[in-house]
């Protein structure tokens, strides 16, 4: 597409949606103006780059793009106030519809593609209207849907409509004497909302996008309606939901413009784009502000109907533990631990943390208010007491059958693991048993492990270097019926450095964890691109995902435009610019034609000799092949006569000369 101004939007917003769709739930507004009547296929610009030239209107603006070469029209609202690109005002003679605004309000926005319904709370998910939207920007003017340019900007109507689009519905056949509560047309845009089951904690957002302020011939104060927007927004649920409204002030509009709407829709400040990059990555740092991730807290951050999606939850049973009997008690025993993080890191004390039993950690309705996202870990006591990875997770165990650490007792086992039987003097004499791998004299030969003992498993049984054996230590003499250091040796598998391959390298029963991101050129980038200031290029970071290293992130090359920007990266600023070396200014003497030339970062015309006001002195000062014409800069007032030197100035059967005989001096 040419790269005018509307160009630049569409393309940015289509990268926009392609991007994000499917993540966030996208709907459509333009201002109150309908396109119709196109023909498919590529639409035809008027605006161009290299002239600025546009179709005319047909009584909605001035100038502007609406795409006249592929037989597109535009028009108003039916009984549209104030000017035919402000929208109308709708009302009744009765009771007016029952929503958010009351009756002659501005309706200055038009709903083109509507936000599609939450299906959390029952029903099947709707079809995507990811195509609809990409319609209006991928420059087809099939079906009148292209974004266009016409008009003016009524900001204050725009946002809202959008408020009663969100509160209620919108209707494209609402007017002056039809917006009623019985009778009237109802929304052929319905709410995306449903009141009674979507979840208060919806992130709901309006992206404000213009290159202007609002219009002085149309009503309002947007910040008043950004405002509204978030003190009143909509009840769901019997809560109160704001609704926040961003501002992306486009093609050098001024801050103070819209700052304020911004501030009132409590975001801040407008964020400025200037071409269609800046545009794409203003669209995409408030969708990033308006997608909250996951994180393990006993809430739904992400407001998708889960809780704590991804994480483990945890019980803490038979072990030390902080009792509680409601949800503010067990809130201070995570806070006890939290500090205790602080005051003892990495994992502070653990007998911090709230009991929770099987029965709340799995509990459908109250489980996310009870359930713990911090491990508790194990003791050993045969008892799974977090819920996870079974019983005794990283305990330390001995014997055959493997049993927990006890006080040692005369028996012929080493009962507190300590690689000796027995031991303490808990037998008064020697007792004969089988001789076993445990670094004691069973058979009371004088000799600790001197039986033939085959290897035992240890490690992990995958993946392959994670899997071991333990030798018994060779026979060491020792007194009678007494023990010494030994038993079964280490573990003779072989961990390796963790690597990102989704494979449990180090053998610790994590996968992948410890990976660091360095710097990368994204797949999507061409080789040899120039990287940093003043390069638009940025490397992306390496992420470990699904045990491969993926490169995310990343801005990559556009088009070379005079902008003081390296935008195709390869190193060079504002090169090979089509526009440069091309003619411009006005061939008619005395004007003389330059050649377009980018210096420092702006398109001007070099070495052109411009036109001057016309002046009443026998040449063509104005460059328009015509001499002397009207207007003249030194042309006198009325009354008065022409009293500068030379020729006397005589142009369309008019004179400025005094009769034969008079002068200037007088009044005629």
């Amino acid at each position: 597409m040419e790269p005018t101004r509307i160009n630049d939007a569409k393309c940015a917003l289509y990268q926009t949606v392609l991007a994000f769709g499917g993540q966030v739930n996208f709907g459509l507004a333009t201002f109150p103006v309908v396109l119709s009547g196109c023909s498919a296929g590529t639409c035809t610009d008027s605006c161009t780059a290299a002239t600025g030239a546009c179709s005319p209107p047909t009584g909605v603006g001035t100038t502007g793009e609406f795409y006249a070469g592929s037989g597109c029209s535009v028009a108003p609202f039916p009984d549209w106030r104030d000017h035919e690109s402000c929208g109308n005002e709708p009302d009744c003679n009765g009771a007016s519809v029952p929503a958010i605004m009351a009756q002659d309000w501005e309706n200055g926005g038009n709903v083109v593609v509507d936000m599609l319904q939450d299906p959390t709370w029952g029903g099947a998910p709707p079809a995507s209207n990811i195509g609809d939207l990409l319609d209006w920007f991928d420059g087809d003017c099939a079906n009148s849907r292209e974004l266009f340019a016409i008009g003016g900007t009524p900001i204050y109507g725009g946002l809202q409509a959008v408020h009663e689009y969100f509160a209620f519905g919108w209707s494209s056949l609402w007017d002056d004497d039809n917006y009623c509560a019985t009778g009237g047309p109802v929304p052929n845009h319905a709410t995306p909302l449903d009141f009674n089951q979507d979840r208060p904690c919806r992130s709901l957002n309006v992206i404000l996008v213009t290159d202007g302020g609002q219009s002085a011939i149309c009503e309002g104060t947007p910040a008043n309606a950004a405002a509204a927007l978030f003190n009143t927004g909509v009840t769901i649920q019997g809560q109160q939901v704001p609704i926040r409204t961003h501002v992306i002030g486009f093609a050098g509009v001024s801050s103070a413009l819209v700052d304020p709407i911004a501030a009132a829709g409590d975001t801040g400040a407008a964020l400025s784009a200037n071409n269609e990059v800046q545009l794409a990555q203003a669209l995409a740092n408030i969708v990033a502000t308006a997608v909250a991730p996951e994180i393990c807290d006993n809430g739904d951050n992400n407001c998708n109907g889960c809780t704590d999606e991804g994480y483990n939850h945890y019980c803490n049973i038979g072990q030390t533990c902080c009792s509680w009997t409601n949800l503010t008690q067990r809130d201070t025993c995570i806070a006890d631990y939290e500090q205790s993080v602080i005051n003892n890191p990495p994992d502070g004390n653990l007998d911090e943390l709230p009991c929770i039993t099987v029965a709340q950690k799995d509990d459908p309705v109250d489980g996310p208010d009870q359930w713990l996202c911090y491990n508790p870990g194990d003791i050993c006591d045969e008892i799974d007491n977090n819920c996870v990875l079974g019983a005794d997770e990283n305990q330390f165990k001995c014997g055959s059958p493997a049993h927990c650490p006890t006080a040692e007792v005369c028996n012929g086992l080493d009962d507190d693991c300590n690689g000796q039987i027995d031991d303490g003097n808990v037998c008064s004499g020697c007792t004969p048993s089988t001789e076993v791998c445990d670094g004691c004299d069973n058979d009371c030969d004088g000799w600790a492990d001197n039986g033939t003992f085959g290897t035992i498993a240890c490690g992990l049984p995958s993946p392959a270097w994670c899997v071991g054996t333990m030798a018994c230590e060779a026979p060491q003499a020792v007194p009678v019926g007494t023990c010494t250091t030994g038993g079964y040796l280490n573990c003779t598998n072989t961990p390796q450095p963790e690597t990102c391959n989704g494979i449990d390298d180090d053998c610790d029963l994590q996968i992948d964890e410890g990976y660091s991101s360095i710097q990368c050129v994204p797949p999507s980038h061409a080789s040899g691109l120039t990287y940093g200031s003043p390069s638009q290029c940025t490397y992306g970071n390496t992420q470990c995902i699904s045990g491969a290293v993926v490169c995310v992130g990343g801005t990559g090359p556009s088009g070379e435009v005079c902008d003081g920007i390296d935008n195709d990266c390869d190193g060079t600023v504002d090169n090979n610019i089509a526009e440069v070396g091309q003619p411009c200014g006005i061939s008619q003497p005395p004007c003389v034609p330059g050649t377009k030339a980018c210096v420092n970062g702006v398109l001007v015309c070099q070495n052109a000799t411009g036109p001057n006001p016309e002046v009443c002195d026998g040449a063509d000062n104005d460059c328009d092949a015509q001499v002397d014409e009207q207007p003249l800069a030194d042309a006198p007032t009325t009354p008065g006569c022409w009293i500068g030197g030379g020729n006397c100035c005589t142009f369309s059967n008019l004179s400025w000369c005094p009769p034969t005989g008079a002068s200037c001096d007088g009044v005629g």
